[in-house]
């Protein structure tokens, strides 16, 4: 049976993160006035820079959230849906990688170079920790639809579970790849 999934998350780490903090609150109102995403219907923009550990700056939308966060001492753009019916786990994770590889190919726009992420790895995980707990158990039933969308992104990926086990379920998905254009061609090819 196919496991299925509710609030997926998709993360790219930055190679390089030197924006100014308020550049990225100003990109993500930008793009609720230009109505950028408007498929995620967006509706504000939070800035969490006190917090330490976390989200720093979020784009809440209707359906999700789109953030920079910093976590075990890296700096990283998620996206992470909020709403939905539970759906199987390879178009859950193939579906939240889409939207933070569009949501990140426009934040590195918007930033001018300031925020570069690393097209070579991503992390997909699910929030949902009655469904999926940061465990063995839910790394081994989720493997093949993490297989599935790794091998849409990159010819020869490496699986690896990744996170807090009292968090909710991570995976890195790793793999040789030059851009996210790149990767989001290959998913949506």
């Amino acid at each position: 049976m196919t496991m299925q999934l509710t609030q997926p998350i998709a993360k790219l780490y930055a190679r390089r993160s030197d924006f100014a903090p308020d550049d990225v609150l100003r990109a993500f109102h930008r793009f609720i006035q230009e109505d950028r995403f408007r498929a995620l219907m967006p509706i504000d923009v939070i800035d969490y820079r006190h917090v330490a550990v976390g989200p720093m700056m979020l784009l809440v939308t209707h359906d999700a959230y789109v953030g920079i966060e910093r976590e075990g001492g890296r700096v990283g753009h998620f996206y992470r849906k909020r709403r939905g019916s539970p759906e199987p786990a390879s178009a859950a994770f193939a579906g939240a990688a889409a939207w933070a590889l569009r949501t990140g190919r426009a934040l590195e726009e918007a930033l001018s170079g300031t925020l570069a992420l690393e097209p070579g790895e991503l992390v997909l995980g699910c929030d949902d920790r009655l469904r999926a707990p940061n465990d063995a158990a839910t790394f081994a039933a989720l493997t093949p639809a993490l297989e599935t969308v790794g091998h849409a992104l990159f010819d020869a990926p490496s699986l690896g579970h990744v996170g807090e086990p009292k968090g909710g379920f991570r995976a890195s998905v790793r793999g040789a790849a030059t851009s996210l254009d790149e990767l989001l061609a290959r998913l949506e090819g």
